[in-house]
């Protein structure tokens, strides 16, 4: 057996290497459904406006009719950091040991993008009692206003999923009006779900016949062209949740974070001991609750 030791220098590029190698190969669902951006300031700041959405008929020759664009409200995004340093003795920078050091680096860059998506579920999950939006209501709210009219619409259902059920988020999406008081239809694009109600949805949506009838009609809900989204880290908040949203560019759900996490070497001079510090930095959020509709299962 040797004991020959690696030089810092290579045991750095080889953590940087099994590192990132460990975060590629975890596939986050949270890009699927979140705007990903990049963050330029330490707090990011939201802004919803609205303006007269109707576009008035005028005699020949008559002015423009002068529409303010005004804003509603803000919301925030504070760049949050995740740090963590991971400590290799000179022991385990021998021949002998590095292959077990690679595969810890390996199953730490798989954590980094897992924690990531993690991170993003927290927001969707949390939005019956956590993530709020730029009017202070919860993200899914029986009460979301709509500009400043005092006019109020609901983005939350209640109940179990069934075919009824995903009719009612069907509905609410299509009949949702925009910030200008005017309904602005949008296509159903995902429906999420935790683990445990992805066979429930597939049967829901993917059957051409009605599953729940004995005559085994058409399916309606089959025929919108929703795609399911299974997000397993949903079934630690709740085996019941599901969740329907528009395309990304029609709703604000989103994620400031950087490519990749980055990864910087330390040498202890008295030990001799190397350092891996790993840091990364995320926030997440929804400014709106628009294009988006949730329910608790319950």
């Amino acid at each position: 057996m040797s004991f020959t030791s690696l030089k810092p220098s290579e045991v750095d590029l080889l953590v940087k290497k099994e590192f990132l190698s460990g975060y590629e190969s975890y596939t986050p669902h949270g890009q699927m459904i979140f705007n990903i951006d990049t963050p330029d300031r330490l707090n990011e700041k939201e802004s919803v406006v609205t303006t007269d959405g109707d576009i008035p008929q005028v005699a020949e020759g008559a002015d423009y009719p002068e529409a303010q664009i005004r804003e509603l409200g803000t919301q925030t995004f504070t760049s949050l950091e995740y740090k963590k340093k991971f400590g290799i003795t000179e022991l385990m920078m021998d021949f002998s040991n590095y292959g077990s050091t690679m595969k810890e680096m390996r199953m730490a860059g798989y954590r980094a993008r897992y924690k990531q998506d993690l991170l993003m579920e927290q927001t969707l999950s949390g939005g019956f009692a956590t993530t709020t939006t730029w009017d202070g209501e919860y993200l899914f709210s029986a009460s979301h206003e709509v500009s400043d009219t005092g006019v109020t619409q609901s983005n939350l259902i209640t109940g179990a999923m069934t075919k009824d059920k995903l009719n009612e988020m069907y509905i609410a999406l299509k009949q949702m009006k925009a910030h200008d008081g005017l309904k602005m239809p949008l296509q159903t694009a995902y429906l999420v779900v935790p683990t445990a109600l992805k066979m429930t949805a597939w049967e829901l949506i993917s059957s051409p016949d009605d599953p729940t009838t004995a005559d085994r009609s058409k399916n309606f809900i089959n025929s919108l062209n929703i795609k399911i989204i299974e997000w397993p880290l949903l079934d630690d908040s709740s085996t019941s949740a599901y969740f329907m949203c528009s395309e990304k560019m029609f709703h604000t759900l989103t994620a400031y974070q950087k490519a990749q996490p980055s990864m910087r070497m330390y040498i202890d001079e008295d030990t001799g001991n190397m350092y891996e510090k790993v840091r990364f930095v995320q926030t997440q959020g929804a400014t709106d609750y628009f294009g988006t509709v949730g329910s608790t299962g319950l």
